[in-house]
């Protein structure tokens, strides 16, 4: 039996999310919901700590989809671990019925002079057993924060690559298992 599939399974709350994030960086992590960013909103103000988790409550809000953003001289990042660009994201989200989370956020950064990166891999299964979105999402964030505070450059390429590592280093096969046995002490 996978020792890793319970955990898989198991979604993270916020709270477990934020736990983590502090034992790894000794800072707080910013999760934000997604229909909390209003109309007026600044990308200064959204991005005021570099990285932060944005929750997408889906069918209620305990149950939803964790992406990750953070944002350097190069631009905006977007995270989703289904691949997702940010308008594909808002039309799924659409497409479930869910209008009531049209937000400003993908209208700020649509009309910011910023450009937006996103990750073309798809690094989540699709089944019911896998809920590790948040997983990614952390991690993403974690990394972030220890390269700036090293000066180090960080994108989307440099977080794929720490995940291939980890992988070959750990002999693991996909990217849940992988991102799971990475996370597996949250």
């Amino acid at each position: 039996m996978d020792p890793l599939r319970n955990l898989k399974a198991t979604p993270l709350s916020p709270e477990k999310l934020k736990a983590f994030y502090k034992k790894e960086t000794n800072k707080e992590l910013k999760v934000v919901m997604l229909n909390s960013i209003k109309e007026g909103d600044t990308i200064e103000a959204i991005f005021d700590q570099g990285c932060f988790v944005l929750f997408i409550p889906v069918m209620s809000s305990f149950n939803g989809h964790f992406v990750s953003l953070f944002r350097t001289r190069e631009g905006i990042f977007f995270l989703d671990s289904y691949a997702n660009t940010p308008k594909n994201l808002f039309k799924t989200i659409e497409e479930l019925g869910k209008v009531q989370l049209k937000t400003q956020l993908f209208e700020i950064i649509r009309n910011s002079e910023e450009h937006c990166y996103y990750n073309p891999i798809l690094y989540q299964s699709k089944t019911e057993q896998v809920a590790d979105c948040g997983r990614f999402a952390v991690v993403n964030c974690i990394l972030f924060t220890k390269h700036q505070e090293q000066d180090k450059q960080y994108n989307l390429v440099t977080f794929n690559n720490k995940i291939i590592e980890f992988m070959k280093t750990h002999q693991i096969a996909d990217y849940d298992d992988a991102i799971t046995a990475l996370t597996q002490n949250i």
